[in-house]
């Protein structure tokens, strides 16, 4: 192996010269597992196993498979499994290329290969050289809030006159900063002094709670390998050949991990710089230009035929795409049905934009297709919640992909324990654990224990021990020492409980352990979900760790190890079933219960890498798409302000090109008493392949259960045709009447001095008292704004 920037390409290699291919046309006859490949697919499933590849893959141009069949093609080849390692982005993405690949080659086969997320694999290899940087084998991850903590700590230390208001704001920019600083690995030196004050004091809190936060493990892995050319040659001598997935979102600290693994050149990478939406967590739009600058003897092929979405959804995806600039060239392509054109909606508000929703799923619904094969995406996470509580309303069972039920405060109590149970330094988790156990815990008396730890170098929970054992002597409430005793009895319970119980059973039994766990466990609510699925989540561990672990401590480690880069990644999924009063939770991923048919609610970052049937794309108006303030001149935008305007662009082409057969897309014109903009994006659209639907409601006060027609028709001549959803309410003959006896009534009181007797309430709004005089007063303000808000509204438009 050589370690030049330059890589060779000369490079012996186990397979035959016949078998090889370079960048030729593709050899015949085929193999026969690779006939259903199209001729790029193929060049790049069989390309030199001994150069460099990069391998740009439109939006369903089939690049898992051609990745599977790489990876086949190598093991067919006499490449050992062991010497394979192949990354991605998420778990969830990891154990589906772990499926799919063992329909190929078969599970002992895939049971040998590394499939693995950069932070599964660099937690492991931190792991394994602790040491080598300053810690213990038994480090923890640290949670968002831990990190916080950690960073107000020294926050408040060297702003000393900061408010508490000012600090918070300031925890948050920081934070922010922070994991940016350690994704593009800048140094100290270009930070100003007190934010390098901060950053080391920050630093020095996660290093005396052996904890690290999820930007370190990448970070300290790059670090291992540049340090100890020991540690980094014992890795490129156990993995030879090295494929990525979704290359295209690989920070800089990530691709420095590849460059030193992988300096022998036999490198495979896949991806699409269309799709780069994750420059918040340092993804580089312009990564395959740094690859070909590492690799100099790469070879680009380019896969653009699509295979997932009608000749109309490509070519809506192409045409708001191509404005984008500093794009590999490509011409994405199918040969799948010309199919609907793209629906429009004009929806006044957000309610009309919902029925409006609703009405089409109900429509779709009734005509034969599933809930199942729904969608509706959105740009923030507002929108998705204010859909949600639309569609409960409406009875349509909802799966709410991306919401993260380990932030629920029973789980994150569960996790505490596990916490402390593996990695004693964790003074957070311990101060959780003993105000679980005993609420009558003063917070003055956890605060003195944690300095005086502090000060003596010492954990919080070896310090209580001291305490209880009476070899420490320190002043506490009688209360805050009977619970620091029931969370020792607590703690050693467990310890031995961990050397006879499976995890999943010992999982369980902290829930039973937990006051307030235990209580959810017995009520018939949501949180008893919440505690099966944490559990089910220990069972498919198992599975999938195997049974080579002997006791449970290593194997709670590496559990806790995958909850913890689960919550960073953000894929758990929570599926709430709606149709009845009392909803219930089900898990919905692998290995456990499937929720029944249900619309899926998720944002467009959560659904890359996903497709349906039938796509809504809702609020696509300025403001959401792009989400960026409005220039005065558009033509005069600030290059951050471009950057930004650029991945909002290719985030909205990932959001229509996850559609395969219907596109509906919709935006409002008012919201929050302003005046909204359709999407700048919408004006790229060919009047061709776009028609328009109009909604019509009755007028009532409930806007989500007004009754809805729909209609559509095609645009012509390139004219935009404007429908708006909700016209403006005409007035009512009733509400009239209403307001003339409310009138009437007030005159007479005034008259005659005396209290206004009850009359019958008409057409109310639900819970009005209209004998009040102030609810009138009220009621007669609103009726006013329900008649002036249309035409203040109209009169701008």
């Amino acid at each position: 192996f050589t370690d030049d920037k330059s890589i060779s390409s000369n490079h012996e290699v186990v397979v035959s010269e016949s078998t090889l291919l370079s960048d030729a046309a593709p050899v015949a006859p085929r193999p026969h597992y690779l006939e259903s490949l199209n001729d790029d697919q193929f060049r790049a499933a069989c390309f030199d196993l001994t150069r460099p590849l990069l391998v740009v893959a439109a939006a369903g141009s089939g690049k898992t498979l051609t990745m599977m069949k790489r990876v086949e093609f190598l093991l067919r080849n006499e490449i050992q499994p062991e010497e394979i390692l192949a990354l991605t982005f998420t778990r969830n993405a990891a154990a589906e290329m772990r499926e799919r690949i063992s329909k190929f080659v078969g599970k002992s086969e895939v049971s040998r290969l590394t499939i693995s997320t950069y932070h599964a694999l660099c937690v492991q290899i931190c792991r394994q050289f602790a040491d080598r940087f300053g810690y213990t084998a038994d480090f923890t991850i640290a949670s968002v809030k831990q990190q916080k903590d950690f960073l107000g700590t020294a926050v408040a230390t060297v702003i000393k006159e900061s408010s508490e208001m000012a600090t918070k704001k300031r925890v948050k920019q920081l934070l922010k900063a922070i994991h940016n600083w350690k994704a593009a690995m800048m140094p100290l030196n270009r930070m100003s002094h007190q934010d390098e004050t901060i950053y080391r004091l920050y630093e020095s809190r996660l290093r005396e709670s052996n904890c690290l936060e999820l930007s370190d493990l990448v970070l300290k892995t790059v670090q291992l390998f540049e340090q100890h050319p020991d540690v980094l040659s014992f890795y490129r001598l156990q993995y030879r050949y090295f494929l990525v997935d979704e290359f295209q979102d690989t920070n800089k600290s990530e691709l420095e991990l590849l460059k030193l693994l992988a300096c022998n050149g036999r490198i495979t990478v896949v991806g699409d710089d269309d799709q780069t939406i994750y420059a918040f967590s340092g993804a580089d739009s312009n990564t395959f230009g740094l690859f070909r600058s590492i690799f100099a003897d790469s070879t680009t092929i380019r896969l653009e035929q699509n295979y997932r979405s009608t000749k109309n959804i490509v070519e809506a995806s192409n045409q708001v795409i191509q404005h984008a600039v500093h794009r590999e060239p490509k011409q994405v392509w199918t040969s799948n049905d010309l199919g609907s054109p793209i629906s429009i909606c004009e929806c006044r508000t957000e309610h009309c934009e919902a029925s409006w929703v609703i009405a089409q799923i109900k429509s779709a619904q009734s005509n034969g297709t599933s809930l199942d094969s729904m969608a509706v995406l959105y740009r923030t996470q507002r929108s998705g919640r204010e859909m949600y509580a639309s569609l409960c309303t409406a009875g349509i069972p909802v799966n709410i992909r991306g919401y993260e039920y380990y932030k629920d405060k029973e789980v994150q109590d569960v996790l505490h324990v596990i916490r402390l149970l593996v990695n004693e330094s964790q003074d957070g988790s311990c101060r959780a654990v003993a105000k679980m156990i005993n609420h009558q815990v003063k917070l003055a008396d956890l605060n003195l224990i944690q300095s005086t730890a502090r000060s003596s170098r010492c954990s919080m929970l070896n310090l209580i021990r001291q305490l209880v054992d009476g070899s420490w002597n320190i002043q506490l409430d009688p209360k805050s020492h009977v619970g620091f005793k029931k969370m020792l009895k607590m703690f050693d319970m467990l310890l031995i409980l961990m050397t006879k119980i499976h995890l999943p059973e010992f999982v369980s039994r902290i829930f039973d352990f937990l006051p307030r766990c235990r209580s959810y466990r017995t009520a018939k609510s949501s949180h008893q979900g919440l505690a099966s699925m944490l559990i089910q989540e220990a069972k498919d561990f198992v599975s999938g760790a195997g049974s080579a672990i002997g006791s449970i401590k290593p194997l709670l480690k590496r559990f806790l190890d995958h909850v913890e880069l689960s919550m960073h990644e953000g894929s758990s999924v929570r599926s709430e079933q709606n149709s009845s009063p009392t909803n219930h939770i089900t898990a919905n991923k692998r290995g456990s219960a499937q929720a029944r048919s249900a619309v899926t609610l998720c944002t467009v970052h959560q659904a890359k890498g996903l497709q349906w049937p039938l796509v809504f794309l809702i609020r696509f108006h300025e403001g959401q798409f792009p989400l960026v303030q409005q220039s005065m001149n558009r033509h005069h935008e600030s290059d951050a302000e471009s950057i930004r305007l650029e991945e909002e662009r290719r985030l909205a082409y990932v959001a229509l090109s996850r559609a395969q057969l219907d596109l509906r897309i919709s935006y409002v014109t008012e919201m929050n008493g302003q005046i909204m903009e359709k999407s700048r994006f919408l004006k790229d659209l060919p009047s061709e392949l776009i028609s328009f639907s109009q909604q019509f409601s009755s007028v009532q006060n409930d806007h989500s259960s007004a009754s809805l027609s729909n209609q559509s028709r095609t645009g012509s001549g390139g004219a935009w045709h404007r429908f708006v959803a909700n016209p403006i309410k005409p007035v009512d003959k009733d509400m009239q009447d209403r307001m003339k006896s409310l009138g009437r009534q007030k005159r007479l009181q005034n008259k005659e001095n005396v209290p206004s007797p009850p009359h019958k309430t008409v057409r109310s709004d639900p819970g009005v008292d209209l004998t009040h005089k102030d609810t009138q007063k009220s009621a007669t303000t609103r009726f006013v704004k329900s008649l002036f808000l249309p035409t203040v509204k109209n009169n701008y438009s």
